[in-house]
């Protein structure tokens, strides 16, 4: 029975080094996109504006750089 607690608590302690390993990972993911780093909560929430208006915004950016044409080589 012992013997399962401390494979119980070891694993517990794997999983929590885990998660903060994966949210450290995850952050610097984050803050070497700049479209992801621009849609965090931080700036919406500095402006006051709701997420389906940053949605909408960032939408209407990324629609607009996609539907730029590439320059036609004659």
């Amino acid at each position: 029975m012992q013997l399962l607690i401390e494979s119980l608590e070891r694993m517990k302690e794997e999983s929590k080094k885990a998660t903060l390993l994966l949210g450290k990972q995850l952050a610097s993911l984050l803050n070497e996109d700049p479209v992801q780093q621009s849609c965090s909560a931080e700036p919406r929430l500095q402006r006051g504006l709701s997420y389906t208006e940053v949605h909408n915004q960032k939408s209407k950016q990324l629609h607009g750089i996609l539907s730029r044409r590439p320059p036609v080589i004659v």
